[in-house]
């Protein structure tokens, strides 16, 4: 099964792209406290372009220390970062991927406890942003933070990246300025939509200035909040126009910011591809000018397919399932798509993982995150193992082991493997789950 989205090339500007399938910009808590680049970082990425994904896109990357927003992000807002950073193009480029860097300032989502800042506001919102420790930005900070984007856009074209992408959407600064529900200013950056558009204008017009006209610049946005008085659909349509009269590359769509964050990962009962109307609205409004991403529980390679064939979107971001199997893309193009770890949308290793600063991970395959970790090689002395136990601890256990070259005898005092996860597939949207166990058995009876 030779699916397209994993076989056709694309070009966004003067970079061709061997596939459409995205690995999209996710925070792994993975960073040095410092910021920097660690040996985990780069394993993790290194695996999802082995895996066959087109573009590999580093998550949001810090332009100056006043946005930092994560306990372990990553940062590129000073020389001392590019060593790091520079192998880590070289890795994951070295496998036939391209790589982009997210570009991004946490405004009021700033953490002071590692920024070292006062939280920096478009706007004080009463009940909505801090009233200690926080600055109001001036103009003149307005202007040095979009000269910040210019010199990080310069850093990481140095560093070996094949493109940037401007991080405009989840309520990050570039957004609060866009969205009223934050923005109350009133000065020229506020008030009217042509105000609210203003700053994300000038960054991305800084960006380019400072990388040429033929190095890739890409724009992720929310192209609604969700929330009342929210950005519309109608403002991001608006905007993405003004971007690609600007020279922005291709465009991202995503949904939601901090209030709303449920939409940016949504879970299981959520219908797969569900954005692909918003990005639909948004490429048809720029007449399919440029490539348009989108983002949205592209869980499988069907959904990817059904969302590019009927032209919602360009490019499909594949971010849960890329992190349940990095390989997914090489396995649908050599038609070996039974063999995929499934992405359910629990959201149990990938999302809670970052949120608990212990860093992404995935509750189905427990490599995820922890590539190189442990000796996977077979055993000189092999062993005879009984596993007591056919749920998915067990199964995993077997699989294991037998993956070492050990014998195993896998024991189960029901007729059938699959433990709870025979119970817990049978409510909706919990179908997914049922797949798990087939994947298991499959596994297993290879192994022998």
């Amino acid at each position: 099964m030779n699916t397209s989205c994993c076989t056709n090339p694309i070009r966004i500007n003067t970079l061709l792209i061997k596939n459409r399938i995205v690995f999209p910009a996710m925070c792994t808590k993975y960073a040095a406290p410092d910021g920097g680049v660690t040996e985990r970082m780069l394993r993790y990425y290194e695996e999802r372009a082995k895996g066959g994904a087109g573009l590999v896109t580093i998550e949001a990357t810090s332009v100056d220390p006043t946005g930092n927003s994560f306990s372990r992000g990553l940062s590129i807002a000073n020389d001392a970062r590019l060593p790091g950073l520079t192998d880590l193009a070289r890795r994951v480029k070295r496998h036939g991927a391209r790589i982009s860097i997210q570009l991004q300032h946490g405004g009021r989502a700033a953490l002071p406890q590692f920024s070292g800042h006062a939280v920096p506001l478009v706007s004080a919102i009463p009940g909505v942003t801090p009233y200690d420790n926080s600055v109001i930005l001036s103009e003149e900070e307005i202007a040095r933070l979009v000269e910040c984007w210019g010199k990080a856009a310069i850093r990481a074209r140095e560093a070996g990246f094949n493109a940037v992408e401007i991080h405009g959407a989840h309520g990050y600064l570039i957004s609060q300025f866009l969205s009223p529900y934050t923005n109350r200013r009133t000065d020229g950056y506020g008030g009217s939509l042509e105000n609210r558009m203003r700053f994300a204008l000038e960054v991305c017009r800084k960006v380019r200035e400072s990388v040429g006209p033929d190095f890739p610049v890409t724009y992720r946005m929310s192209a609604v909040e969700g929330l009342p008085g929210g950005t519309t659909l109608e403002d991001s349509v608006a905007l993405a126009k003004r971007l690609v009269a600007d020279g922005i590359d291709a465009l991202h769509v995503s949904v939601g910011l901090r209030e709303t964050n449920f939409m940016v990962s949504p879970p299981a009962c959520v219908e797969k591809g569900w954005n692909a109307p918003l990005s639909r609205a948004v490429r048809d409004g720029i007449e399919a000018a440029v490539p348009v991403i989108v983002a949205g529980r592209v869980a499988d390679e069907q959904t990817a397919q059904g969302i590019i064939d009927r032209g919602d979107a360009d490019m499909v971001a594949m971010g849960r399932a890329l992190i349940a199997d990095p390989f997914l893309p090489a396995k649908v193009a050599a038609g070996e798509a039974g063999d995929i770890i499934r992405c359910v949308g629990c959201n149990e290793g990938c999302v809670a993982g970052s949120a608990r600063g212990t860093g992404v991970g995935c509750a189905l395959n427990p490599l995820s995150g922890a590539e190189g970790k442990y000796d996977l090689d077979p055993v000189a002395s092999p062993k005879k193992v009984a596993v007591i136990g056919g749920g998915p601890a067990g199964m995993q256990a077997a699989l294991a082991a037998r993956f070492r070259g050990h014998t195993v005898d896998l024991y189960e005092k029901s007729d059938r493997l699959g433990g709870l996860l025979n119970v817990a597939c049978k409510p909706p949207h919990k179908e997914d789950l049922g797949h798990v166990t087939g994947w298991f058995e499959r596994q297993l009876k290879r192994a022998g």
